[in-house]
């Protein structure tokens, strides 16, 4: 059993947000990334991502 497996599903989408802005190893990210597919958690991931672009963008044409 993996240890992800005790995360609670924020602390995963957590996990996993931070590793991608560190750039960590990306088999690491990959192993959080399963996990979350799993949960079928991705559209979180996914609506999430979409936000932090769009504010991006907005501060960028500000």
């Amino acid at each position: 059993m993996s240890s992800l497996r005790l995360l609670s599903d924020k602390s995963l989408l957590f996990a996993y947000r931070h590793a991608q802005r560190l750039n960590l190893d990306m088999e690491f990210i990959t192993m959080l990334k399963q996990e979350i597919t799993e949960r079928k958690l991705i559209h979180i991931v996914f609506n999430k991502n979409t936000k932090i672009l769009f504010n991006q963008q907005n501060k960028r044409e500000s």
